[in-house]
């Protein structure tokens, strides 16, 4: 999905309703602005490392051991 929009229409407001939902469903999120003079790929990467996170696991240690923390 992509929002794109005039400043002031609503869009953050928007993704912050939708991310509300998707935390309250037990979903993992993240966020990342795109900008065309910039690779994607960091971005992305962090982004999902954030969702991951958020998930949570039974064992922390183990999940801290896969994402190199």
């Amino acid at each position: 999905m992509i929002l794109t929009g005039l400043r002031g229409v609503g869009k953050t407001v928007l993704l912050n309703t939708l991310r509300s939902t998707a935390v309250r469903a037990r979903w993992g999120t993240g966020k990342l602005e795109a900008r065309p003079d910039q690779p994607l790929r960091r971005p992305m990467a962090a982004a999902l490392h954030m969702a991951v996170r958020e998930l949570g696991h039974p064992r922390g240690d183990d999940l801290d051991h896969v994402l190199g923390d």
